[in-house]
C-alpha cells in the first residue's frame, strides 16, 4: 500500500446528455479509480447545475465531489501525454497536413491545482452570478474589479442575483480585507498586507480612463474613486509577493474591449494606454525579480483602423472632408503638458481619425463622447438594429451603412493575428507565429509543473 501523503478533492461534471444511466456509470468509474489508488473517501453528488459559461453549446453539467487522502503518484500534476488517434485526426482539421499535428500535451493535473498557493482569478460574462459562487469555491488569493451586484444577495439595493447569498459577507467571514473604493485599496496596502484581499469597486463595469480622469462621463459622478489598473497592479503585487513560493497573476484591460465594440475608439485607446502603464510596473518588476515570467497579449482583436487624421480648422462643415491622409493627414495636436504619457485633451481640434470595418448601421460625426459612450445602433419596431438617430442632428455627420447582419447591435471581434511578448524564464519560446495553446505550454513550462 502507498504511503498516504495528503488530502485531496477533485470535482468533475459529467454532460447530463449522458444520461441517468451514463451519468452513474462515469461516476462510477472515477469513484473506483479513486477508491484503488486512495484512503478515507467521500462523495458528494451535487447534481445538475448550471455551467458559468456554454462548453460546445452545454450550458447545464452534473456535478460530483469526491475528498480523498492519497500517495501524490496518483494525482499527478501538470504532465505530458501522448496524444490518441482520434484526437490527433480531430486536430488534423487545423493543420496543412496531419503529419504537423501534434503527437503530445500538456494536461492539468489534480495534484497542479491542488498545489497553487496564489490566484488571481478575473472573469466577466453573462453567467457573472455563477462565476462570483466559483470565485468563492476556490477562493484566489485575490480579487479586483467591478460586478459588486452579483456578490450582493436579492433585494439588496444594486443586486443582480437571484438568490439570498451575500458572497460579499461570506469571503470577508473567510478572512477577506473588503475594500471598495481606491482610497480603501490604497490604505489596505499601505504597511504589511493582507493575505486575501477583496476589491469591489463598481456596481458593473468600472468606468474607463479617461471619464475618471478627464470627462467625468458615464457613471463616475456614481462611482468618483474608483481606482486604476496601476492601483490593482501594486496591490495585487504587494498581497501576493509574501508567498516566498511565487504566485501567478492575471490582470486585464477590459474595458479596451469594452469600449471596441460601441465604436468608441477614443476611450479604447484611454485604457489601452492605462494598460501600457501595468505593463511598464510589469517589466520594472521582473528587472527586480528576473526569475518571473511576464506575458503580455490580447485574447482577441477588433477592425480598428487608424486611417489618418480629423482636422476641424479645414473650411466647410463636411467632417468627411476635414480627414486628412497619407501626407495630408499631417500630426494631431495632441499635448501631454504633465507628462503623465496620456493626452491632456483627447479630443483636440486635430485627432486621429479611426475608422471600424466590422460595424452595424450607424452615424459617423467624426467626435469624441464626454458624457457617455458611444451607441451606435437600436432595436426598431422590426426587431433590427438600426442606425440611433440620437447622433443624426451632429453637424458634419453622415450615416454608414452596416456591413454585419442586423441582429447585431455593435462592432464584433475579428480573427486578425495578436502580438505576444514576453521576457522571463522561457520568454524565448515565445516567437513566431503560435497557437494559443502553446502560450500554456511555455507557462507550464517555466512553472516546471511538467515534470
Amino acid at each position: 500500500m502507498a504511503k498516504i501523503s495528503a488530502n485531496y478533492e477533485v470535482v468533475f461534471i459529467i454532460d447530463p446528455a449522458q444520461g441517468e444511466e451514463g451519468v452513474a456509470a462515469l461516476t462510477e468509474k472515477f469513484k473506483t479509480l479513486v477508491e484503488q489508488n486512495s484512503s478515507a473517501m467521500e462523495v458528494e453528488e451535487w447534481g445538475k447545475r448550471k455551467l458559468a459559461y456554454a462548453i460546445n453549446y452545454i450550458t447545464e453539467g452534473y456535478y460530483v465531489l469526491i475528498s480523498f487522502t492519497s500517495a501524490p503518484e496518483f494525482p499527478k500534476e501538470t504532465h505530458c501525454v501522448e496524444l490518441t488517434e482520434s484526437t490527433i485526426n480531430a486536430n488534423s482539421r487545423l493543420f496543412d497536413s496531419i503529419d504537423d499535428v501534434p503527437r503530445e500535451a500538456y494536461t492539468m493535473g489534480i495534484g497542479t491545482i491542488m498545489a497553487a498557493k496564489e490566484i488571481l482569478v478575473v472573469a466577466n460574462g453573462s453567467d457573472k452570478a455563477d462565476i462570483v459562487g466559483m470565485f468563492y469555491e476556490v477562493r484566489p488569493e485575490v480579487i479586483l474589479g467591478g460586478g459588486s451586484a452579483y456578490f450582493l444577495p436579492q433585494g439588496t439595493p444594486g443586486s443582480k442575483r437571484k438568490d439570498s447569498t451575500n458572497y460579499l459577507e461570506l469571503f470577508q467571514k473567510d478572512g477577506y480585507k473588503f475594500v471598495s473604493d481606491r482610497t480603501e485599496l490604497l490604505a489596505a496596502v499601505d504597511g504589511k498586507a493582507p493575505q486575501k484581499l477583496l476589491g469591489l469597486f463598481h456596481t458593473g463595469n468600472m468606468d474607463g480612463w479617461i471619464d475618471r480622469h478627464q470627462w467625468k462621463g458615464n457613471t463616475v459622478k456614481k462611482f468618483p474613486n474608483q481606482p486604476d489598473l496601476t492601483d490593482a497592479f501594486d496591490a495585487a503585487v504587494k498581497v501576493l509577493g509574501q508567498n516566498k513560493e511565487g504566485f501567478f497573476l492575471m490582470l486585464e484591460a477590459g474595458l479596451v474591449d469594452k469600449f471596441s465594440h460601441p465604436l468608441d475608439w477614443t476611450r479604447s485607446v484611454g485604457d489601452t494606454i492605462a494598460f501600457d502603464k501595468v505593463v511598464e510596473r510589469a517589466q520594472k518588476y521582473v528587472d527586480e525579480h528576473p526569475d518571473t515570467l511576464l506575458i503580455v497579449t490580447g485574447d482577441h482583436t477588433h477592425s480598428i483602423s487608424v486611417a489618418g487624421t480629423v482636422d476641424d480648422n479645414k473650411p466647410g462643415k463636411d467632417m468627411r472632408e476635414k480627414v486628412g491622409v497619407y501626407a495630408d493627414a499631417g500630426y494631431p495636436n495632441y499635448v501631454d503638458a504633465d507628462k503623465d504619457g496620456f493626452p491632456d485633451d483627447f479630443a483636440p481640434s486635430k485627432r486621429l481619425a479611426v475608422f471600424f470595418g466590422a460595424h452595424p448601421d450607424y452615424y459617423e460625426t467624426y467626435r469624441a463622447y464626454p458624457d457617455k459612450t458611444f451607441n451606435p445602433a437600436v432595436k426598431n419596431e422590426k426587431g433590427e438594429y438600426v442606425a440611433d438617430e440620437t447622433y443624426k442632428s451632429v453637424e458634419g455627420g453622415h450615416f454608414v451603412e452596416g456591413n454585419l447582419p442586423r441582429n447585431e447591435s455593435q462592432g464584433v471581434h475579428t480573427v486578425d493575428d495578436l502580438v505576444v511578448t514576453a521576457r522571463g524564464p522561457k520568454s524565448e519560446e515565445i516567437k513566431g507565429f503560435m497557437n494559443s495553446t502553446e502560450i500554456f505550454r511555455v507557462m507550464a513550462e517555466a512553472l516546471a509543473l511538467g515534470h
